[in-house]
């Protein structure tokens, strides 16, 4: 075995390496938690690791589980051919696929991923021009890989906005576009603590039962709104958001004491089905239990097979159990929108 040995050495130099399988040894590695579960990311090349700093800041932070890892494998290899920089907003450029438990992402001609849901896995190959781009790989990638593994094992995503007062998870609900996000900043400039503008997720893992949020303190608003807000314009940075422009900021670099960045233990829930009315003033009246599960199932993105939507459904239902549900009205009239909510408060 000796001689083979020094035999491979001798040669190695030259010999081909067709599909990078040395030069994508995963000889950087580093540990980290989402939602608490152990995250475990190696890379051939340091630089793919930096994407995690952008993608986990928007994650909340909770208790750390004896958990089997999620692993992120990245791959950084020169394309042969000229691949230019990669745009800013690549997200909208991806296609997607999936079918039984394994994903794929198409980044252009900047990258791939292979997603295998049921070992926690993602094998992620990067350009060196999109690698060096750490924040479009968190945007464009990285947080989507992320939020596909934690919902796989149960952890419930809720299209909602999320808020605290008094101890108190306020959820409000509601179609795209209904004014979910307009009324959370009308809330938190009045009194109310973000835990997400966009989507809630309830752990199968944690005792008591918790909710946690991503993205944590960004919220965005709609271009006929920012004239409400002149204290933010400084903050706003336009992003493509399906067919329409908006605008977000970190709320964090506004005032980080109103975005709360830690998972939230459920001691009481107040569940609002968002709509609007023509008129001033807002109105607020009791909800049943099957109009929440109805507006649930409208708007929450699981996985489109049954198998996955009962899981997730059996990680939610003691939430909605605990949950005050309530039709909130919102008018026009943003002094009365704050008031009525505050009719909530125990």
């Amino acid at each position: 075995m000796q001689h083979f040995h020094d035999l491979y050495q001798t040669h190695a130099p030259t010999l081909e390496d067709f599909w990078g399988r040395r030069d994508g040894y995963q000889q950087h590695v580093r540990h980290d938690h989402i939602f608490g579960r152990p995250l475990i990311t190696t890379s051939n090349d340091p630089v793919a690791l930096r994407a995690l700093d952008h993608s986990l800041q928007w994650y909340s932070t909770a208790p750390p589980l004896e958990k089997p890892p999620f692993r992120l494998q990245f791959i950084v290899r020169e394309a042969e051919w000229e691949v230019g920089s990669p745009p800013q907003d690549l997200y909208p450029r991806n296609l997607f696929a999936g079918e039984d438990d394994w994903l794929m992402i198409q980044m252009g001609e900047w990258g791939s991923a292979h997603v295998d849901l049921c070992k926690g896995e993602a094998k992620i190959l990067l350009t060196p021009e999109l690698a060096r781009e750490s924040d479009i790989v968190a945007r464009g990638i990285v947080n989507t890989v992320l939020n596909n593994l934690l919902t796989s094992v149960g952890y419930t995503m809720l299209h909602c906005t999320g808020l605290l007062r008094n101890g108190r998870v306020l959820l409000l609900m509601a179609p795209h576009n209904t004014g979910k996000s307009t009324t959370a900043l009308r809330l938190v400039l009045g009194g109310y603590q973000l835990l997400s503008d966009s989507q809630i997720y309830v752990s199968p893992d944690h005792e008591p039962l918790m909710v946690m949020g991503y993205p944590v303190g960004r919220a965005k608003l709609r271009r006929d709104m920012v004239p409400a807000f002149p204290q933010l314009h400084d903050l706003l940075k336009p992003e493509q958001v399906r067919d329409e422009t908006k605008f977000v900021f970190d709320l964090r670099d506004f005032d980080a004491s109103l975005a709360e960045t830690r998972a939230m233990p459920v001691a009481g829930v107040d569940l609002c089905l968002l709509t609007r009315r023509a008129g001033q003033e807002s109105r607020i009246r009791s909800a049943t239990q099957d109009a929440v599960w109805t507006t649930l199932m409208e708007n929450s993105v699981f996985y489109d097979s049954e198998a996955m939507w009962l899981k997730n459904l059996a990680t939610v239902a003691p939430l909605i159990d605990k949950v005050r549900a309530f039709h909130l009205e919102i008018g026009r009239n943003p002094e009365h929108i704050l008031a009525t909510v505050r009719t909530l408060d125990p």
